[in-house]
C-alpha cells in the first residue's frame, strides 16, 4: 500500500470514531473532540476534559489492511 493511501485511510478512520463519538453523545461539540495531524504522537483522538469524563478511554484508531 502506497504511504499516501495510508495517510488517507487513517485520516478517514479518525474522522470516522470522531463523528461517531459525537454522533453518541450529542451534547459535546466539535471543539470536544478532535483529531491528531499525521505523525503527532499520543492518542488520535483527542478528547477535551469533559468528554474524557464521558468517553474514559484514550483511542488509538487503527485501520488493518
Amino acid at each position: 500500500m502506497k504511504q499516501m493511501s495510508r495517510k488517507r485511510k487513517s485520516a478517514l478512520l479518525q474522522n470516522l470514531v470522531r463523528d461517531k463519538i459525537l454522533k453518541t453523545f450529542p451534547h459535546l461539540k466539535k471543539i470536544d473532540v478532535g483529531t491528531a495531524s499525521h505523525g503527532q504522537t499520543g492518542p488520535d483522538i483527542i478528547l477535551s476534559k469533559v468528554a474524557k469524563k464521558l468517553v474514559l478511554k484514550i483511542m488509538e484508531a487503527i485501520g488493518f489492511i
